[in-house]
């Protein structure tokens, strides 16, 4: 980008991070899976997700091939979302588990059951 170049819309001017920055800036890499509504979630689901604990997204140590790398970026890339969305407050499954709810927010159902980026 030009020197004294704006982002559309928004007038700012883009500032780029540092190499000191960049590796200073804190990472979240934690594994979080799908949220259900109730009458389509799998038998089980929520004591499996609740045993797992916190898991790493992906484990480098594991990948030993280009395709292993392949992967993992994948997964990371179709796994993003805002940290902001996330939450282990039980009130959040009441809320899932809500059909009536569900249908006045006019909440989006994915195919298989899950609530499309609504990531535990």
């Amino acid at each position: 980008m030009a020197h004294g170049a704006s982002i559309a819309g928004v007038r700012a001017t883009p500032k780029y991070y540092t190499q000191a920055e960049y590796y200073a800036a804190p990472v979240d890499e934690v594994r979080t899976y799908p949220v259900y509504i109730k009458n389509r979630e799998p038998r089980g689901y929520r004591d499996w997700m609740r045993k797992q604990g916190p898991q790493p997204l992906i484990e480098p140590a594991k990948l030993t091939s280009d395709a292993d790398w392949v992967a993992a970026g994948r997964d990371v890339f179709d796994g993003l979302h805002l940290a902001e969305f996330r939450t282990a407050d039980p009130r959040a499954f009441r809320w899932a588990d809500d059909p009536e709810l569900m249908a006045r927010e006019g909440v989006t159902v994915a195919a298989d059951g899950t609530i499309p980026g609504c990531d535990g």
